[in-house]
């Protein structure tokens, strides 16, 4: 009984896995939008980046893992896309536009990717593949009522970092990553990322973060889980 009970644990641990991510990551673009109200979406973006890489790179030095990549050009790239564009772009769509419509909209990416595939690695949709994807395009459309949008901006602006994340992934498809730790790639993503985001936070004048408990409690939730 033991080896089946653990082997029962063994499978269910990535369906818990997901449940939480897909709850958590949900939940995430409400948070989000409340910690806009204290802080200019450089500097939320900037820090959230800033702790979530941190914290990534202690657990790499934890584990006793070497913390050098075996290259940074595609870490340089997802980073600068990825993470800092498409987070700044995220961040000024919530600021503008509701967490419900923004979080959709965001997830325009498949669509994206489907055509920037198309053109950079030359994958082609076959058959019963595009009456799928007209059937999710309807879904789409059918739940963000683009005729009744509260905010066009937004809107937009949730659209284009849909698009920077969809070609962010072609482009990791079309120039592999050389084999590394996916925690420690991911680190370093956030570590380039952070690094545009800063700079943009430095550059652009706005007003100071409001620091209270409300924005406290967004950050660790946005940053941590």
């Amino acid at each position: 009984m033991p080896p089946l009970a653990s082997h029962s644990s063994t499978r269910s641990a990535p369906v818990l896995a997901l449940v939480a991510m897909v709850l958590i990551w949900g939940y995430s673009w409400v948070v989000m939008k409340i910690a806009l109200r204290h802080a200019h979406p450089f500097d939320f973006a900037a820090i959230r980046v800033a702790i979530g890489c941190a914290l990534l790179f202690a657990i790499v030095k934890f584990r006793h893992r070497p913390l050098a990549l075996p290259g940074y050009r595609m870490a340089i790239v997802l980073g600068l896309l990825q993470v800092a564009l498409f987070v700044a772009l995220s961040h000024f769509a919530l600021l503008q536009a509701g967490p419900g419509k923004t979080s959709v909209l965001v997830f325009t990416m498949p669509f994206w990717m489907i055509l920037f595939a198309h053109f950079v690695i030359h994958e082609r949709m076959r058959g019963a593949q595009w009456i799928a994807v007209a059937l999710a395009f309807a879904g789409l459309v059918a739940i963000v009522q683009p005729w009744n949008l509260a905010s066009l901006s937004g809107s937009l602006l949730a659209v284009a970092a849909g698009a920077v994340w969809a070609m962010g992934a072609v482009l990791s498809k079309k120039w592999p990553q050389a084999a590394a730790d996916p925690l420690l790639f991911t680190a370093w993503q956030l570590f380039f990322g952070f690094c545009a985001l800063a700079v943009l936070a430095f550059v652009h004048p706005h007003d100071p973060i409001r620091w209270n408990w409300e924005f406290g409690w967004t950050l660790a939730f946005s940053a941590v889980l």
